[in-house]
C-alpha cells in the first residue's frame, strides 16, 4: 500500500510538471480567489504574487497562507510572511513556504527590500534560498536565486507591473543540466469603482508557452469581498471570498484544475503599527 501511495502521488507530481504548475504559483486565499491573477494586488503575500506592491503598503502586516492542492496533503504548500514599513528606509520583507511530504519537498526563504521612488512608482529585490529533498535515497538540493520587480501606477485606476524571478536560471543539479525556472511576468490592475477591480496576468517561461490569468474582485460591503477568474497554463477556474475586521483579513478560495479537481486555499493576515501613508487608501484601491 505504501509503494502504490508513492507512486500515485509521484505521478501526480509529473502531471503537474507537464500541466505548467511548477511555473511561480503566487500564495495567499485572495489570490487563488482570483485565479492566481495577483501581480499588481498590494497584500503582504505580495512578496511571493509581485514584490513591487510591497512598497505600497502602509502598514507593518504579518500573515500565513495553506493551499490543499487537490485535496491531497502530500501535494500542499504552507507558507507564511511578514513586512515591516519603515517611513525613511522602505519596507523590509521576509518569508517562507514549503510543499510537499516526506518523500519529495521544495521549501523558500525569501528576502525583499521594497521602496517607492514617487507615488508612482515602486521598485523590489527579492534573494531567495531554495532547498529540495527527494527522501533519504536521493539526497537534497541547495540553490540561489534573485528576483527584480517593478511597479508603476501612472493614473489612479490603473496599476501596471513587471516582474523577472531567477534571469540566469539558476541551476539545481549537473545532470541533463537541470535548472529553476526562469520567469517573465507582466500585470495589469484595473480599479472600475470603489467596489470592482480586474487584474490581468501574462507570464512567460522560457521553456514554456505563456500562461494567461484574469482575476475579479467586487466589494459589495467594507468587510466583504468576493473573487473570481479563470487562467490558462494550466487551465483552472477559481472562486472564493475575505472578509475583513479592522487590521485583520482572512481570505479563503479553491481553484479547480480540468484533470485533477478542486485545491482549496486560506490565509490570514493582519496589520499592526503606525499608518506610514498620510492619505488613507480607500476600501478596494491597492488593499
Amino acid at each position: 500500500m505504501g509503494r502504490l501511495r508513492f507512486i500515485i502521488l509521484t505521478g501526480c507530481h509529473l502531471l503537474l510538471c507537464l500541466s505548467g504548475e511548477t511555473q511561480s504559483w503566487p500564495a495567499g486565499g485572495r489570490a487563488a480567489g482570483m485565479a492566481y491573477a495577483a501581480l499588481c494586488n498590494i497584500d503582504v503575500f505580495a512578496l511571493f504574487n509581485g514584490p513591487a506592491a510591497i512598497g505600497y503598503l502602509s502598514r507593518s502586516t504579518v500573515g500565513l497562507f495553506y493551499d490543499n492542492r487537490f485535496l491531497l496533503p502530500e501535494l500542499s504548500t504552507a507558507g507564511l510572511s511578514g513586512a515591516f514599513v519603515s517611513r525613511r528606509l522602505g519596507v523590509f520583507s521576509a518569508g517562507f513556504t514549503r510543499f510537499g511530504s516526506r518523500t519529495f519537498s521544495r521549501s523558500r526563504a525569501s528576502f525583499c527590500y521594497a521602496r517607492t521612488f514617487s507615488p508612482f512608482v515602486s521598485a523590489a529585490m527579492v534573494f531567495n534560498y531554495h532547498h529540495l529533498a527527494f527522501s533519504e535515497f536521493y539526497g537534497q538540493v541547495h540553490a540561489f536565486t534573485g528576483e527584480l520587480s517593478l511597479m508603476t501606477r501612472p493614473i489612479k485606476p490603473l496599476t501596471l507591473a513587471f516582474h523577472l524571478v531567477n534571469p540566469i536560471r539558476q541551476r539545481i543539479a549537473s545532470f541533463d543540466r537541470e535548472r529553476l525556472p526562469a520567469l517573465l511576468r507582466f500585470g495589469l490592475a484595473y480599479q472600475w469603482s470603489e467596489k470592482l477591480r480586474s487584474n490581468l496576468d501574462l507570464e512567460k517561461d522560457l521553456e514554456r508557452p505563456f500562461a494567461a490569468r484574469l482575476g475579479l474582485e467586487l466589494i459589495p460591503h467594507p468587510m466583504l469581498y468576493v473573487r473570481g477568474g479563470a487562467a490558462t497554463g494550466p487551465v483552472l477556474a477559481a472562486f472564493g471570498m475575505g472578509l475583513r475586521w479592522g487590521p485583520v483579513r482572512l481570505d479563503v478560495a479553491s481553484t479547480y484544475h480540468q484533470a485533477l479537481g478542486f485545491s482549496p486555499q486560506a490565509s490570514l493576515g493582519a496589520e499592526f503599527g503606525p499608518d506610514h501613508h498620510p492619505e488613507k487608501r480607500k476600501p478596494g484601491i491597492g488593499k
